[in-house]
């Protein structure tokens, strides 16, 4: 038997990668001075949790769309259900472009592949894009949350 809804679980995953975000993003006196000897290594390492956190954005959307596909297409629960999944898919790509970004970074850090500056800012600004459209859309995802809820109680 379930103890947490979908959603609720969507919005730890929320909560994990935003807490990978923050870190890999922070400002730190070893990223911004990375002398060798004195600052540990920067950890890249991120994109293991990134891999979990995407691969749960897709469990979770799966089965939301599940649970409430026996109701209508003009039903309120039709409309929540395909707002949460535009939510998801576009969480779901800012994850995996971090992803992808911290993937690049650990390699050039560990010397197993190249990943030039002006490479990085492209990845970065496409990030970015895929961060602000999930933000965008949070608000229909709160809207969304307060339709499907009682289906999770």
């Amino acid at each position: 038997m379930r103890t947490r809804s979908p959603l609720n679980e969507l919005n730890d995953l929320l909560s994990a990668y935003i807490a990978v975000h923050d870190d890999v993003f922070s400002r730190s006196f070893r990223r911004i001075i990375p002398i060798p000897g004195i600052f540990q290594p920067i950890d890249w390492h991120g994109q293991e949790v990134l891999a979990a956190i995407a691969d749960g954005i897709e469990a979770n959307t799966a089965e939301i769309a599940s649970l409430v596909a026996k109701e209508s297409d003009v039903s309120p629960v039709h409309d929540a259900v395909t707002a949460c999944a535009c939510y998801s898919e576009a969480l779901h790509d800012a994850v995996r472009r971090l992803h992808a970004i911290c993937s690049r970074m650990e390699g050039k850090a560990n010397g197993s592949c190249a990943y030039s500056m002006p490479e990085y800012r492209e990845d970065l600004a496409k990030y970015r894009a895929a961060e602000q459209q999930y933000y965008e859309l949070g608000d229909v995802m709160n809207m969304a949350f307060s339709v499907l809820r009682p289906y999770f109680a």
